[in-house]
């Protein structure tokens, strides 16, 4: 399943590539792209400043969501349509802004409460010569806004588009949208929640959404970017958002986020008998 999916997202940018030629109009929408990232690029650039000066590397988790926030609205003042009018370009950067903002706050909160850096970037850093240098910025600033970028195509397809209208496909996307953040908002303040208390020091959250699915919180995530692939449908060559939710679902199946979360929930106790009935993403009835 892994390599079927990096296979999909290949298909797909040779795909896209082609059909922007085809129609020439890749110099366009490359050049658009190149700006877009550019403004991805200069807000994790300055995550990037913050990082060297508080020491900590993990301050790029906050800026994450601001990102999207950044680009999004970057295409929406790109776009050739007129800004005042509520239309599909309008609501997805609504969307994602909601969305960013929520992820910013979420993420900041828990990066102020700590005094120390994430263990998972000091474990990476740790045979580099110069944790902060160079090496960290493009591996980890400059890496992390492509893939913003490559994430974000379903919402720059739309908002670059011309003569939007809502679709069936509009609500259907919104509808997997809006449960998909609910999913997350719910996990995240749950664990929030549990960590707080001393007493769960150490502990495994078995309860609430994570009763049903190891990784609430991710699969809410992902819900969040199909919803918005399933809404660029709605427009010309709206397949290309598929680009996104595909990457997305990637980055957080194999790299990033399940892979990361279960390897630091496997040393608390209780961790077998527990994976053993949860799923491991979508959220099911526990086993027996």
């Amino acid at each position: 399943m892994k390599r079927l999916t990096l296979f999909a997202i290949c298909i797909l940018v040779i795909a896209a590539l082609t059909t922007l030629v085809s129609y020439d109009m890749f110099v366009d929408v490359m050049t658009r792209m190149a700006l877009l990232w550019a403004m991805g690029l200069g807000w994790m650039s300055l995550g990037y400043v913050i990082a060297r000066r508080l020491r900590r590397l993990d301050i790029v988790d906050t800026m994450w969501g601001g990102a999207f926030v950044v680009m999004i609205v970057g295409g929406l003042l790109l776009q050739s349509g007129r800004i005042e009018e509520f239309d599909v370009q309008l609501l997805v950067t609504v969307m994602v802004v909601l969305w960013g903002a929520r992820l910013m706050w979420h993420i900041g909160r828990r990066f102020a409460r700590s005094s120390r850096q994430d263990a998972r970037y000091t474990e990476l850093t740790n045979d580099w010569k110069d944790a902060l240098g160079l090496r960290a910025f493009v591996s980890i600033f400059v890496l992390q806004s492509f893939l913003a970028l490559m994430i974000a195509i379903p919402v720059i397809h739309i908002v670059l588009s011309e003569n939007q209208s809502f679709t069936i496909w509009t609500a259907i996307g919104f509808a997997v949208w809006l449960f998909g953040l609910i999913v997350e908002i719910i996990a995240d303040h749950q664990l929030r929640v549990f960590m707080q208390s001393p007493k769960n020091k150490g502990k495994l959250l078995t309860t609430g959404l994570r009763a049903w699915s190891r990784n609430p919180s991710y699969f809410g995530e992902m819900c969040v970017w199909w919803g918005l692939a399933v809404m660029a449908l709605g427009t010309q060559h709206g397949w290309v958002g598929l680009i996104g939710a595909l990457t997305i679902t990637y980055l957080l199946m194999y790299v990033t986020g399940v892979p990361l979360a279960e390897k630091n929930a496997a040393t608390k106790p209780g961790w077998k008998e527990y994976a053993e009935r949860t799923s491991r993403l979508v959220p099911l009835p526990p086993r027996n």
